[in-house]
């Protein structure tokens, strides 16, 4: 998820053991917007509220299924049910979840945080195993149908690969490492073997350009706030909390700061001064203003609130009591 509406993207690289179509399920709220099978569009076919079949090009080749969908469910709520908990009824091996909160807010789930440089190694080596086809099953595939298969595996490969060695090389402070250095001795190894080495060298000089799931990937590897987790089997985590936080520390201090100062002013001003009479006959309004301040800026917010609460309970308390008789 990130600034503006909410969005995401599951990847999902599975084996399909015989399947001609895999079922897919979205949470309440979640709106469907696009679904790729090998990086080509895919046209699901609806099987009842929030459900989907989406049809595989191969019953037998490990094939990766990307799913691009938005929220729909009006404001954004304190608890957000996890989008896609899992394909129904298929095992999971590894899940892993990177989350880039909305402006303002972070995410609270019971799983520990992992390291951005695990996951993007996790993401690589689970390409390069099921890229890896047996000789058996490589034997028995036509060269078109492989060249058609392998083409969107070598694409992602050298995606999860050049993220891999940029964590790399910004923790270690090293260069970022031109497209010949870019592919490891077994990605290649495997490529010579299946005879598509060739696939494998274009995609590293010439990336396709990124789809909408794929965007929202990028975007996602490269913010330094996205929070990544990682645990084995199905999904742990079926519902994520969204807590309101501020940009900085300072910012939120300095922000009390003044307009604590600010209150102060017109309390103690016209006080002590007998200055500003119409502050005097009418404060509500400054604390009103004050309340919504303090709620914009500061911290606690719920401070905020009750500025504007206590301040509209005394307006209303004004109007019924009688003026003061000189």
């Amino acid at each position: 998820v990130s600034g503006g509406p909410l969005s995401g993207a599951a990847a999902f690289d599975l084996e399909p053991g015989g399947n001609v179509a895999c079922p897919l399920s979205l949470a309440p709220g979640w709106q469907l917007v696009q679904v790729q099978v090998g990086g080509m569009e895919a046209v699901p076919v609806a099987a009842g509220p929030g459900k989907w079949r989406v049809p595989l090009h191969s019953a037998r080749l490990p094939q990766r299924v990307e799913v691009a969908f938005t929220f729909a469910g009006g404001p954004t709520p304190g608890a957000l049910a996890l989008p896609i908990v899992e394909l129904d009824g298929w095992p999971v091996e590894e899940t892993l979840l990177t989350i880039q909160s909305p402006a303002n807010t972070r995410v609270q789930i019971p799983v520990s945080l992992a390291d951005h440089g695990a996951c993007a190694q996790a993401r690589l080596a689970s390409a390069e195993e099921l890229s890896n086809l047996p000789a058996e099953t490589a034997v028995t595939t036509a060269t078109e149908e492989l060249t058609a298969w392998y083409t969107p595996w070598a694409h992602w490969l050298v995606f999860c690969s050049r993220q891999t060695q940029l964590l790399t090389s910004a923790a270690d402070n090293r260069v970022r490492e031109a497209p010949d250095q870019l592919l490891s001795d077994n990605l290649t190894k495997t490529a010579r073997r299946l005879h598509v080495e060739k696939i494998l060298e274009d995609a590293a000089r010439n990336p396709l350009a990124v789809s909408q799931s794929a965007a929202i990937w990028q975007r996602l590897h490269e913010s330094p706030s996205a929070a990544c987790f990682r645990w084995t089997g199905p999904p742990q985590v079926v519902e994520l909390r969204l807590v309101r936080t501020w940009r900085g520390r300072l910012e939120a201090m300095t922000a009390s700061a003044w307009v604590g100062a600010v209150f102060l002013g017109v309390v103690l001003l016209p006080r002590y001064f007998g200055l500003i009479d119409l502050l005097r006959r009418w404060p509500q309004t400054c604390g009103v203003a004050l309340g919504f301040s303090w709620w914009l800026l500061c911290q606690p917010s719920w401070l905020g609130w009750l500025l504007i609460a206590g301040s509209l309970i005394s307006g209303l308390r004004s109007v019924f009591r009688p003026l003061p008789t000189h």
